[in-house]
């Protein structure tokens, strides 16, 4: 059976927000934890009006749950992906400040171009959190092209960094809209651009 709602936030045990899993995962964890208060992860809101049924049962389906025990966060890192991209630069293009939180205009712009970053023989990859941000459409296809920002006339709103952990939730991708009743667990990394959707 196929519900409105397929993924559940899961909070760490501090109440700050973690990760999502797939709503059969959280029940399956929500069972664990009642069976065992020290496993799997305890519910802290349901659904709506959602139940999942399965061999005759009938399961409330977790909106949030929270891990028993602590995770630590420090010595882990974001990968580097579109998604985390976006979600860094705020869903707003970092040449001219347009904002799409759709993403349907957003690209991702090596700061010093491909080309010019190997003959020039700069260290690593071009394809770094230090030299990609979110352009939009225009910017990086029509004005800034296969430029540097100084050669294109054009200047970076923020400089690239390497993101901090902490404020970012594994599997959420900013593009996508998600469930209300999230938005209080979320940081304001994502208060600011994520969208929502009725229960």
């Amino acid at each position: 059976m196929i519900h409105k709602h397929n993924r559940t936030l899961v909070l760490n045990s501090d109440f700050t927000a973690f990760g999502t899993v797939s709503i059969y995962r959280s029940i399956v964890d929500s069972i664990r934890n009642q069976e065992d208060f020290e496993k799997g992860t305890s519910v802290v809101e349901y659904y709506n009006d959602f139940m999942l049924t399965s061999g005759g049962n009938k399961f409330p389906i977790p909106a949030v749950t929270r891990m028993t025990q602590y995770r630590p966060l420090k010595h882990k890192k974001i990968k580097f992906s579109k998604k985390a991209i976006f979600t860094r630069d705020q869903m707003t293009c970092c040449y001219c400040g347009t904002s799409d939180l759709t993403g349907e205009t957003l690209t991702l712009d090596h700061v010093i171009p491909r080309v010019i970053w190997n003959k020039k023989l700069y260290p690593g990859t071009p394809t770094q959190w230090t030299n990609i941000v979110t352009a939009c459409k225009k910017c990086n296809m029509v004005v800034k092209r296969g430029r540097t920002p100084k050669q294109a006339g054009m200047k970076l709103l923020k400089q690239p960094a390497e993101p901090n952990v902490v404020n970012f939730v594994k599997g959420l991708d900013p593009r996508n809209k998600i469930p209300k009743r999230w938005l209080p667990y979320l940081s304001p990394l994502y208060r600011n651009i994520i969208r929502t959707h009725d229960e």
